[in-house]
């Protein structure tokens, strides 16, 4: 039976943790502050959790979006491989996005061949440019290619290629789906705007007012596999008839393809499956994402809170029972086994939460718990400091209070001493 100096005893210790956790942890722990990261760079527990379901490898394959890889092309080139999508008799992709940019014309037989495959696609074709920030969160955009290739495509949709993380700063978890212009009209992300070309319901509800996605959501890497095919065995399948069947069934009709550079290390991302991968696969998986509604969840902050003082709560009451002389030697044995216990359970509960809701995945956020661990600990033992300060006061003030009550008798006894002689 527990009695109720020790149920005092866990209950302070507990709240102290969390005061810690909610003050110390933030104000001097926070590691994005002393150095170059971003604030994204923090660790979460969907990290963990995303590269146990990506060893796993329980994925399966993307039915809205191919990306084709073409790095160090001429023009021609590229001219070639829009021919062959803009080809209806081959192929019919229902948007193609080409996340590559023109910002110089060249000699004026290639920009005319380049212009005129990029024409055939007509409103398939989504062009990227960047927004800058402007004042009150709204952004302006700056377009990347040179004004009379734009000008001559009218017909081309344009989006924000915009990605926050990079490979050398931070993890590319979220995703912003849209992005606000100055002169009151927005323009979507380069992701979005092909959704919006496919589904225009799913894009309209992500980006609907009240959506909880509308400013951004975290994008699902682990559970999808998205089709790659590089633009030398593109053009190979497609000239060759014999293997255009092949190809039909790896751009299947009505699908999004997505046109990029695969080892441009100015244009790679760390993703929280602890890979990196080129900027156009980001933009596909958000697009997939997207359509799947497979949004990563991430349980809110209360549900944090609560989980740390659930298990904070434990860890005290273990800590409080076996160091209490009642298991002798053996408690501080019994602290490790308990503290080894309490966090295999967050791990694998979370882990089974997360990978179970595959279809629409939901973080558990243990990271709180996690330090509660630790910073539990540090209140027990500043706990017994405390104890150990109120028994030496109250000692030396009983051993004063004494000396006080004992001096009028012994002046008596003196007095008496002296009278005698």
């Amino acid at each position: 039976m527990l009695d109720l100096k020790t149920i005092i005893k866990v209950i302070v210790i507990t709240v102290s943790a969390v005061f810690f956790n909610d003050t110390l942890i933030p104000r001097f722990l926070d590691w994005s502050s002393v150095t170059s990261l971003q604030q994204d760079e923090k660790f979460v527990m969907s990290d963990f959790y995303n590269r146990l379901a990506a060893r796993r490898d329980i994925r399966y394959d993307s039915e809205h979006v191919v990306c084709i890889g073409c790095d160090y092309l001429e023009r021609d080139s590229i001219s070639a491989l829009l021919g062959m999508l803009a080809d209806t008799t081959m192929l019919k992709p229902a948007a193609v996005g080409l996340d590559m940019y023109f910002s110089q014309p060249q000699t004026a037989d290639v920009d005319k061949r380049l212009t005129s495959a990029l024409q055939s696609l007509g409103d398939r074709l989504v062009l990227p440019v960047k927004v800058a920030p402007a004042d009150s969160g709204l952004f302006t955009v700056v377009e990347l290619s040179y004004a009379e290739l734009v000008e001559s495509l009218p017909l081309a949709h344009h989006a924000a290629i915009n990605l926050p993380g990079h490979l050398f700063v931070n993890l590319q978890r979220a995703y912003r789906p849209v992005f606000p212009l100055a002169g009151g009209d927005s323009i979507a992300s380069f992701a979005g705007e092909m959704v919006r070309m496919v589904s225009k319901g799913d894009y309209n509800q992500v980006v609907a007012e009240k959506s909880e996605y509308a400013k951004s959501f975290n994008i699902c890497y682990p559970f999808v596999n998205i089709d790659t095919i590089s633009f030398d065995r593109f053009m190979q399948m497609a000239r060759n008839e014999s293997s255009r069947e092949d190809l039909r069934r790896l751009v299947p009709d009505g699908i999004i393809v997505m046109i990029g550079a695969w080892n441009d290390m100015s244009d790679m991302f760390q993703v929280p499956t602890a890979s990196v991968i080129p900027g156009v696969m980001v933009h596909a998986y958000a697009a997939n994402t997207m359509l799947d509604r497979q949004f990563v969840e991430m349980s809110p902050g209360w549900l944090n809170w609560l989980l740390a003082l659930i298990f904070g709560f434990i860890y005290s009451l273990a800590m409080c029972v076996a160091y209490s002389g009642r298991f002798g030697s053996t408690g501080s044995a019994l602290v490790r086994i308990v503290t080894c216990l309490i966090v295999a359970t967050m791990l694998v509960i979370g882990a089974y939460v997360f990978m179970f809701t595959s279809s629409h995945p939901y973080s558990l956020g243990f990271d709180k718990a996690i330090t509660m661990l630790a910073l539990t600990s540090l209140t027990y033992a500043l706990y017994g400091v405390g104890e150990w300060l109120v028994a030496l006061v109250m000692r030396k003030w009983q051993e004063r209070k004494k000396r006080k009550a004992t001096q009028p008798i012994k002046k008596i006894i003196k007095q008496k001493i002296n009278k005698k002689k």
